[in-house]
């Protein structure tokens, strides 16, 4: 991509990115990259480095193009200059000539950092909501096969439904909230603040309370903080980095349940 990143373009860049990915062009991608990046693919595999993602394409494409639609992108708050996040949710629809019926909602988090000649891509994380991925794929083909004859069923079991909005009644104030747009929510005493991409909110309710009503990608790492797994950069001794830099800590005792936890929840 010719044009050099910056916050105000790099919402655009992640969507061209994204709509050429499932084109299956890959130069847009390619172009950006870092030369360390880390890319998370569903079904929990890692890839580090340019060319151990470029050699994951050596042998072509294993999916079929795919339109891209209800593309809703936007600027994570990262508190440095030197960094840029988005985040973007997205639905995929397979071609009916490609033997595979696969619709379904996707989500990306992008993280750029300021290198010697521009912005590079080099944090990747992309989540699914199919559950169905055989051992060793990033893309559901499998299942996506088996099932071009029984599209009734496949749409019963093709996934998790989204996550429905968040709706807490207290006394004097309704609030709704996305629980996909929350990063983590740290609480002090019975007051929680929920602090999501774009916006915090202060809710004045224990959080033992609170996280019932979180999805399971929620896990409390510590007495005071739940944590939105999807969104944990790194967790090293004794500590839990976001992808917008916050570093949340973690119990000494519970250090190796907490690891554990979390590998388990981003897979």
């Amino acid at each position: 991509m010719a044009q050099k990143i910056s916050a105000e373009n790099a919402v655009e860049t992640a969507r061209c990115i994204i709509t050429e990915y499932y084109k299956l062009n890959t130069d847009p991608f390619f172009s950006v990259l870092s030369k360390n990046c880390v890319w998370i693919l569903p079904g929990g595999q890692i890839a580090i480095g340019v060319e151990a993602i470029r050699a994951m394409f050596q042998d072509g494409f294993i999916m079929p193009p795919f339109q891209v639609e209800d593309l809703e992108f936007e600027l994570l708050s990262t508190g440095s200059p030197e960094q840029i996040g988005v985040f973007g949710t997205y639905s995929l629809f397979s071609d009916v000539k490609s033997e595979m019926v696969l619709a379904g909602k996707q989500r990306v988090t992008m993280m750029f950092r300021k290198e010697t000649d521009d912005f590079r891509l080099y944090h990747l994380h992309v989540s699914n909501e199919w559950n169905e991925l055989a051992e060793g794929e990033i893309f559901p083909v499998q299942i996506s096969r088996q099932t071009y004859h029984y599209v009734q069923k496949l749409l019963q079991e093709s996934g998790q439904a989204p996550h429905r909005r968040i709706i807490i009644k207290m006394e004097n104030a309704t609030y709704s909230f996305d629980p996909d747009m929350v990063l983590y929510v740290e609480a002090i005493g019975k007051v929680c603040t929920v602090y999501m991409m774009n916006r915090t909110m202060v809710i004045r309710q224990p959080i033992t309370a609170l996280e019932t009503q979180f999805p399971k990608q929620f896990y409390r790492i510590h007495r005071s903080y739940l944590v939105n797994c999807r969104f944990i950069l790194q967790v090293e001794r004794y500590a839990a980095t976001l992808i917008n830099g916050t570093v949340l800590p973690i119990p000494a005792k519970r250090y190796m349940e907490v690891r554990e936890k979390i590998t388990a929840l981003i897979k």
